[in-house]
């Protein structure tokens, strides 16, 4: 049997917190339900792009300019139990943030829901990451937390990407997380900056 081909078109941003589309185009898949099922998501916004299933790739990204420290900035990042009073998005954050540490995100997107990551990445103050997703890297999801001392103080950016050979299944079903994202960089500024 001959192997599915994809077939992507390409709105790329730059890193610096432009808007993104990719479009997902299926190619070859025929008339029957699946090539319905990609036909909508090809159809719809999305951060989805791959020549191939299991290059698939779903991103986000948000920055802002804060008036603080990286120290100052990173001090706020680490204190997970005041994450609701500024982060509009989060419910709580279960766990401590440390190097190697699994913690639990709840989110008001998903309430009820607990996301378990593992920090994999943890250099204070400049860099942190959240690994999470499936068994076999059939998903996963790797958000990083960056902050780069300026003249004025920080220029911090949020950066989340999916992965996996099922993201061209799953990837329209993942919510457009561009406006939460830039939420929770104007409330970390906030924060960061009342002290």
């Amino acid at each position: 049997m001959a192997r599915n081909r994809f077939k992507v078109e390409t709105v790329r941003a730059d890193p610096h917190g432009r808007a993104q589309m990719f479009v997902f185009a299926p190619a070859q898949l025929g008339a029957g339900p699946k090539a319905k099922r990609f036909g909508q998501l090809a159809r719809s916004p999305s951060a989805v792009r791959s020549s191939r299933p299991e290059d698939a790739l779903k991103e986000f990204y948000a920055s802002i300019n804060i008036a603080a420290s990286p120290e100052r900035v990173w001090e706020v990042l680490m204190n997970a139990a005041e994450w609701p009073n500024w982060d509009p998005s989060c419910e709580r954050i279960e766990g401590t943030i440390a190097p190697g540490a699994t913690i639990k995100a709840f989110t008001k997107l998903s309430p009820g829901r607990a996301f378990s990551v593992k920090v994999t990445t943890f250099e204070p103050p400049r860099k942190m990451v959240w690994t999470g997703g499936m068994p076999l890297g059939l998903f996963k999801g790797r958000r990083s937390f960056n902050l780069l001392a300026t003249e004025i103080g920080t220029e911090f950016s949020l950066h989340e990407v999916f992965t996996g050979p099922i993201l061209v299944l799953i990837g329209g079903s993942i919510r457009d997380m561009s406006d939460p994202f830039h939420a929770f960089c104007r409330g970390l500024k906030s924060r960061a900056e009342a002290s």
